[in-house]
Formats: C-alpha cells, sequence, structure tokens
C-alpha cells in the first residue's frame, strides 16, 4: 500500500504534520506502527519536479495533484493495487486527532 501526502512546501515535515510525533516532539508509537504497512511518499503539490504517478506515468507534484483533485494541504491519499495501476483507498484532506489518523491507517492497512 502507497500513502501519498501532498504538502505546500518540501521543507513541511510530514511526521509533525501527520501526527507521527506527541506534544513534546517525541515519536508516537502508535502512528508509527499503524504506518509500517505503508510506503509513504511526500509530494510538494506546488512544485513542477518531476515525479511518477500512481498509474507509472512521468508528471509533476502540481499536475499530480490537481489530477487527484487535492484541493486541501495537508492532504494523504491511500492507494493499492499492483505497480502502474493503484486505485485510492482512502483520503484524509484535513488534521485529524492522532486516534483518528491511526484509526484510518489501522483500517486501511488491515483490509
Amino acid at each position: 500500500m502507497v500513502a501519498d501526502t501532498f504538502t505546500r512546501a518540501p521543507w513541511c515535515d510530514c511526521s509533525v504534520t501527520f501526527q507521527t510525533r506527541n506534544r513534546h516532539g517525541h515519536h508516537a508509537p502508535e502512528v508509527d506502527a499503524a504506518l509500517r504497512s505503508f510506503t509513504v511518499v511526500r509530494i510538494d503539490a506546488l512544485s513542477d519536479a518531476a515525479v511518477t504517478g500512481p498509474d507509472g506515468a512521468k508528471t509533476s507534484g502540481r499536475r499530480l495533484s490537481a489530477r487527484l483533485g487535492v484541493t486541501h494541504r495537508p492532504t494523504l491519499i491511500l492507494l493499492d493495487g499492483p505497480a502502474g495501476d493503484k486505485k485510492e483507498i482512502a483520503r484524509i484532506e484535513n488534521m485529524l486527532y492522532r486516534y483518528h489518523f491511526t484509526g484510518v491507517l489501522e483500517y486501511v492497512g488491515e483490509g
């Protein structure tokens, strides 16, 4: 399974954005555990740098985020399927409390 995260800028720290750290800046083990079954790909939604989309086609972060309909950032898109033919399973388009975030990851990751 692949988790594509779309951020505003390349310097955005996804670990903070998606609640993998607690309020003291330490890793949250429950989020780390929920992310183990995923390959995380972070994409700058405003970049023109080359990336490979879930369909295997070459594109840019800007074009890919537009094609996938990313309207809010940060966005986490959970994809699954054979290489070059990934299908969207779930999408998180805002900040969630850590227990909601891990709940979505665990639900999708176990399926």
